[in-house]
């Protein structure tokens, strides 16, 4: 996903990683130099039943 600052025309994207069961595995955001700018990673525990 782009997201884009009318004003100042910056811009940034986000890539995603998904796992094996479709769950996120993490989101990482770059700016406009393509420079990684932050990164959000999702851990998972499954109680057994």
């Amino acid at each position: 996903m782009t997201v884009v600052t009318i004003d100042t025309g910056d811009y940034l994207i986000w890539k995603y990683a998904y796992d094996a069961k479709g769950l996120p595995q993490r989101e990482d955001c770059y700016g406009k130099g393509l420079e990684l700018l932050g990164r959000i990673a999702y851990k998972y525990e499954f109680a057994e039943n």
